[in-house]
């Protein structure tokens, strides 16, 4: 019955002994806090550092003057821009114009008249020519001499007929080809005007958007880090009075 007692007391013995060797060491667990820690207060004393806010702070700022800079650098170049694109509509819109209205007319009608010119020459030659072979087939002058004439007179009829016929093809060219491709070429000017001008005016709402969303983007920054400075300096602040 002695024997009892001490079998107890042996196996609660080994029992404490267990539960003390799965327990962590204390100093273990305060070895592993004091490695922790240490990381900890290093990330939060970084985040709360003013004078690293301030840095940043300021170069929000400098990057938001400079976006302010720009707009109005990128402004001026697209008024300049649009005034130059407008001004090359007006013109070509006025080319267009000047040439429906009277330089196509107009060529025409020269070409027209250098034609007519052309026709009554050749027809004062044929005229001419049937003159002296009426004259001279009556056999008052020399058969040499009316020869000569005549042959003369045949030489200016082939050249008036054949300037004739180099001046109506140069007519049906300006009327079927040279016109209507001059014509065609301003209405590509003024067509090709309007799409720059157009195509001005869309960048310019683009370079708008774009301006305003970096804009929005830097001041919420700023924002933000006004905010943290403000916390920033606050906590050092109460630190610096716990320590005194």
């Amino acid at each position: 019955m002695r024997a009892l007692p001490a079998v107890l007391m042996l196996l609660t013995a080994l029992a404490i002994a267990g539960g003390l060797a799965a327990r962590p060491d204390h100093a273990e667990l305060q070895s592993g806090a004091s490695l922790q820690e240490p990381a900890a207060d290093e990330q939060q004393e970084e985040a709360a550092d003013p004078e690293k806010i301030r840095r940043e702070l300021a170069a929000a700022r400098r990057e938001l003057a400079l976006q302010h800079a720009r707009r109005e650098l990128a402004l001026l170049e697209s008024v300049a821009a649009a005034f130059a694109a407008q001004h090359a509509l007006e013109t070509a819109s006025a080319g267009l114009t000047d040439f429906e209205t009277h330089e196509q007319a107009a060529q025409a009608a020269e070409s027209d008249l250098a034609l007519q010119l052309e026709k009554d020459g050749a027809q004062d030659a044929r005229d001419e020519m049937e003159q002296l072979e009426v004259l001279y087939g009556v056999g008052d002058l020399a058969e040499k001499t009316a020869e000569i004439v005549l042959r003369r007179a045949a030489r200016g009829l082939e050249r008036a007929e054949e300037s004739l016929r180099l001046q109506e093809a140069a007519h049906r060219q300006l009327l079927q080809v040279t016109l209507p491709r001059q014509h065609s070429d301003l209405r590509f000017e003024v067509y090709r005007a309007e799409m720059d001008l157009r195509r001005l005016q869309a960048q310019r709402q683009v370079d708008e958007m774009e301006h305003a969303h970096e804009v929005a983007s830097l001041e919420e920054q700023i924002a933000g880090l006004e905010d943290q400075l403000k916390e920033a300096e606050a906590e050092a602040k109460a630190a610096s009075e716990e320590k005194e």
